[in-house]
C-alpha cells in the first residue's frame, strides 16, 4: 500500500522535470516501479534513503520479510525507509546500493536512544539510465526460487507515459534538520500549493511489538 498513493499530481506536477518516478511497472502483476523521469549516467547516485537494522526472526513472522534488505548478518537485517523499499527485482540489476553513512550495527548491541540507529543507503546506476526506464535492484539470486516464484526477466517493453498514474519520487530531500539537535530533516526540492500532494511512502501493516521487542 501506498499512502496517497492515488492522489492525482497537479498539472503543474506532471509537466515538471522529475529525476525518478513511482508508477505501474513493466513487470506483469508486479505493481508498482521505479521509473528514470531523466538521464542518469553510470555510476551516479539515483536516490538516498535512510535504513533501520530490525532482528530478522521478527522479520520473517510477518510480510516485511519481502522487503528487507540483508546485512551479511544471520540475527538483523535493514528496513530501507521511503524510495528505496519500492525498487523492483531483475537479474542483473541496473541499480546497485551501498551503506554511505555510519556502520551496520547489530540492534542487540545498543541500547534504546532517542535517535535510532539510522544508516545512510545510497542507490547507485550501474549503468547508463536512460528516461523512461525502469530501474531494478537485486533481491539476491534465490529471491524469487525461495518463494516459490518462476525465474523470469519478462518486462513489457513500453516507454511510459508519465501521466497522472505516475509520481514524482523526487520532490523532497533530507538534510540537516532547522531544529538544534533534531538530527535530520525533510526539506521541499521545489514549491508546493497548498492543498498539493508533496510526497508518497509505503505502507505496512505490522504488529507493534516487532520494533519495540528489537531494542528491549
Amino acid at each position: 500500500f501506498l499512502a496517497a498513493a492515488f492522489v492525482a499530481v497537479s498539472e503543474a506536477t506532471s509537466q515538471a522535470s522529475c529525476d525518478l518516478y513511482l508508477g505501474p511497472s513493466t513487470i506483469p502483476e508486479a505493481g508498482r516501479g521505479v521509473f528514470a523521469g531523466v538521464s542518469h549516467p553510470n555510476t551516479s547516485t539515483l536516490a538516498y534513503s535512510r535504513a533501520v537494522p530490525v532482528l530478522r526472526n521478527h522479520t520473517s513472522q510477518c510480510q516485511l520479510d519481502n522487503y528487507v534488505f540483508d546485512t551479511g548478518f544471520d540475527d538483523f537485517c535493514m528496513v530501507v525507509i521511503g524510495l528505496g523499499s519500492l525498487f523492483n527485482h531483475r537479474i542483473p540489476p541496473s541499480v546497485g546500493y551501498v551503506w554511505s553513512q555510519g556502520k551496520l550495527v547489530n540492534p542487540l548491541d545498543t541500547e534504546y536512544e532517542g535517535y535510532s540507529q539510522f544508516l545512510g543507503t545510497d542507490f547507485v546506476a550501474n549503468e547508463d539510465i536512460s528516461p523512461g526506464q525502469e530501474l531494478f535492484i537485486s533481491y539476491g539470486d534465490a529471491w524469487l526460487s525461495d518463494r516459490g516464484y518462476p525465474e523470469s526477466n519478462e518486462t513489457n517493453n513500453v516507454l511510459p507515459a508519465f501521466n497522472e498514474s505516475y509520481l514524482c519520487a523526487t520532490t523532497i530531500s533530507i538534510n540537516t534538520s532547522t531544529i538544534p539537535n533534531a538530527g535530520l530533516g525533510v526539506f521541499a526540492t521545489r514549491s508546493f500549493r497548498k492543498g498539493e500532494l508533496v510526497s508518497f511512502s509505503p505502507v505496512l501493516a505490522l504488529d507493534e511489538r516487532l520494533i519495540a521487542d528489537t531494542f528491549d
